[in-house]
């Protein structure tokens, strides 16, 4: 008699049959945070040592303008263990970092944070007949 081979290293005997195999639930950990209101002469290295107090920061950057190099005023900070993003954004929002208070919030992947659900359609009302103007 043969012995199945096991899939991805699972013992055959022991996969449900029941449910799809492998299928894999998502979780959002919390790792990367956004930080707003922060003064010009923030640097990365401040947010760094900011969050440090909370835990091991894997990145930390402020978000400068391409055309002056100046400051936009809010960078993001990735902290590697979720537990001390939560902790970090519990403890230091509405703190104060260089005379400003600033703002710290869960970071959105880019192209969510604008999206409103009952947006106005714009141009797409017109369609075709906006080109013959």
């Amino acid at each position: 008699m043969a012995v199945p081979q096991s899939i991805h290293g699972l013992d055959p005997a022991l996969v449900r049959r029941d449910r799809p195999l492998l299928r894999r639930r998502r979780v959002i950990a919390v790792t990367r945070l956004f930080v707003g209101n922060l003064a010009a002469a923030t640097r990365g290295e401040d947010l760094r040592a900011l969050f440090a107090t909370y835990g091991p920061v894997s990145a930390a950057n402020v978000v400068m303008d391409r055309a002056s190099g100046e400051s936009k005023g809010f960078g993001f900070v990735e902290l590697r263990v979720p537990s001390h993003a939560v902790a970090a954004l519990r403890g230091l929002n509405g703190s104060e970092l260089m005379g400003r208070s600033i703002v710290v919030g869960r970071a959105h992947v880019r192209g969510q944070a604008g999206r409103r659900p009952h947006a106005s359609p714009g141009w797409a009302v017109v369609g075709a007949g906006r080109d013959r103007w």
